[in-house]
């Protein structure tokens, strides 16, 4: 009856006669134990006492630990069931003992259909998959291997990214795997790389044609001077004219480059951070191009990272020399300020304004990644975004980059 209304404490069953036949019945009811009242009844009380209080404190003990066992293989289940990475177990022939049906995201396949199946079923590069179990068997786990799975039925591939580690299970050896899809960081990484290949590109060749242009002419007139200064039967004065006039092109010559290594990453920008390198640039660049350049600049932190310092340096510097070159404007206004954990960029000119989009859509046709289109790329690698507005007299650009 106490079993009946939910109490499950011990109980010793205590009778002054007895017999076999009874002590088994108190027993299938649930008793701990059995005593007959004798002369040893007294002793017998104490030691079947603590036997049943030991006995009663494991049997909570276990069914605590059955418990949590539960809810572990509950949630590890449910973790199995549901986790987004592909999780496999191999046996010895390399046929798939069990995986996650998260398979089905990556190559539409239902987990049933591959179980048992070996895994060269949704392995495309064989060669790819044993030079990886060549490394598992060697070191007994394998780390950032890349492997391309394949649906041949729906000619779907996906570059997975597999870690993995040999086990004991049940007395046979089984490799534990976990397949990550990275299809999409590998596209992203070729669009990253093709971006990067352009745009060294176009700063060899900047540089090509500035040393060409500006320095090659005039290391080649200080060679003809010092020649003629090397010529005996010049007059000494006339000479020494000579070798000065040299050593003022070389000096020009030797400046031309210092500017050419500040435009490609200023020095200023990695040793004394963001806003002394803008305001080397624009003091530079205003007084040569005879452009008023108003500049703020607020933020709470004196420095940042290095790739955004270098993205909000260029993407300010590009959109200043785009407006020295094409907008005519006398007057440029740039302001940097820091609201939390975003980073703007604050731009407006008073020049001959352009149309945006076009510009974009031109670019996009003939595959240019110069100007616009590199300052947005650059600021898609920050996960940054841009606002463009046409005005009455000029544009203005709002930038935001996220500082986390």
């Amino acid at each position: 009856q106490l079993k009946e209304m939910g109490h499950d404490f011990p109980f010793i069953a205590i009778t002054g006669a007895g017999s076999e036949e009874i002590a088994g019945d108190f027993l299938r009811l649930g008793a701990e134990d059995y005593i007959i009242k004798d002369l040893g009844f007294l002793t017998k009380i104490e030691n079947s006492i603590y036997k049943t209080l030991k006995s009663y404190s494991y049997k909570i003990q276990i069914e605590e630990q059955q418990k949590i066992i539960a809810q572990n293989e509950e949630r590890y289940r449910m973790i199995f069931e549901n986790i987004q990475d592909v999780y496999l177990i191999l046996d010895q022939r390399y046929h798939i003992k069990e995986i996650s049906p998260s398979i089905e995201n990556i190559l539409q396949i239902p987990s049933s259909m591959l179980i048992h199946q070996p895994v060269f079923y949704i392995i495309k590069n064989r060669t790819q998959w044993k030079d990886g179990l060549k490394k598992l068997l060697q070191n007994k786990t394998l780390l950032n291997h890349e492997v391309e799975l394949y649906n041949k039925a729906k000619n779907i591939q996906a570059t997975c990214q597999i870690n993995a580690k040999l086990i004991e299970m049940n007395g046979s050896k089984c490799a534990v795997i976990t397949l990550r899809d990275i299809s999409e960081l590998k596209k992203l990484q070729k669009q990253l790389l093709n971006i990067v290949s352009v745009t060294e590109e176009k700063e060899r060749r900047e540089i090509s044609e500035n040393l060409h242009d500006q320095v090659a002419p005039l290391f080649a007139t200080s060679k003809m001077y010092l020649m003629r200064a090397f010529d005996q039967n010049k007059d000494p004065n006339e000479r020494q004219e000579l070798f000065n006039e040299a050593l003022s092109l070389l000096d020009e010559g030797i400046q031309h480059i210092r500017n050419l290594s500040s435009d490609l990453m200023s020095q200023v920008l990695s040793q004394f951070g963001l806003e002394k390198a803008l305001m080397q640039y624009i003091q530079k660049h205003s007084k040569i191009k005879n452009t008023n350049i108003n500049f703020q600049f607020n933020t709470q932190n004196n420095r940042f990272e290095p790739a955004i310092e270098n993205i909000v340096f260029r993407t300010s510097t590009e959109l200043i020399h785009n407006s020295f070159k094409h907008s005519k404007a006398s007057l440029i206004e740039i302001k940097i300020e820091q609201k939390e954990d975003e980073l703007f960029i604050y731009f407006k000119d008073n020049g001959i304004g352009f149309d945006f989009e076009e510009v974009i859509l031109k670019n996009k046709i003939n595959n240019k990644t110069q100007g616009l289109m590199s300052i947005i790329n650059h600021l898609k690698m920050l996960s940054g975004e841009v606002e463009f507005k046409r005005l009455e007299k000029g544009i203005s650009y709002t930038i935001s980059i996220p500082l986390k």
